[in-house]
């Protein structure tokens, strides 16, 4: 998945780890959309991500 937008202003707190709610494209293996996805990743799994969008 690649991912488009994470909505940091909703954190979620779930057996005792933040999650955050993520908009992007699924592919598959072979590199192929699939098509968009919603899903939910643990915070811990997005730091690279939110150092780069506050530069």
């Amino acid at each position: 998945m690649t991912v488009d937008r994470v909505d940091w202003s909703s954190p979620v707190q779930q057996d005792g780890e933040t999650w955050y709610e993520v908009a992007g494209v699924e592919l598959s293996a072979d590199g192929r959309v699939v098509g968009p996805r919603r899903t939910m990743v643990r915070a811990s799994r997005l730091s690279a991500l939110r150092r780069e969008a506050g530069r």
